[in-house]
């Protein structure tokens, strides 16, 4: 944990304390997709366009949860392992992975809202309607403060 109590990313595979659980995320390389993909990696100032829960996995696949904007919002999906990918693990307290899992669940057919991407970058921009985007979807789930 940081000292300001946000959960830190590490990569996959490094220890953790007892008091601790692991929750994996998948984050999308953005300049490895689509016309979209780069476009919300330039608005988001970020590598990656995309996020998503890992529900578990197989040697080759993730089957994850998360609010994609081709999947019209929050839904499940499998995704083939590969390299256009971050695994990225989260260190929590101990429970908090089964508490964001349920969260996820709970938000299953929320839709994707498009009309909040800008916020991520642009504080100005006005928050309404209804629907999330991944990142939203990850700090709910999470019981973080909702960044857009």
């Amino acid at each position: 944990m940081a000292a300001d109590g946000l959960p830190l990313a590490r990569p996959v595979g490094a220890g953790l304390d007892l008091c601790e659980c692991e929750m994996k995320i998948i984050c999308y390389r953005a300049k490895r997709g689509t016309v979209l993909d780069r476009l919300i990696g330039w608005i988001e100032r970020s590598a990656v366009s995309h996020v998503e829960i890992v529900e578990h996995e197989s040697d080759d696949y993730w089957y994850v949860i998360g609010c994609h904007i081709q999947r019209e919002g929050v839904s499940r999906a499998r995704i083939k392992k590969s390299d256009d990918w971050v695994e990225l693990s989260l260190d929590l307290p101990a429970g908090q992975e089964d508490v964001a899992k349920h969260i996820a669940a709970r938000l299953l057919g929320t839709p994707y809202a498009m009309h909040k991407l800008p916020r991520t970058r642009w504080s100005w921009w006005p928050t309404f309607g209804k629907g999330l985007i991944c990142t939203s979807f990850i700090a709910t789930c999470l019981e973080l403060p909702d960044p857009d």
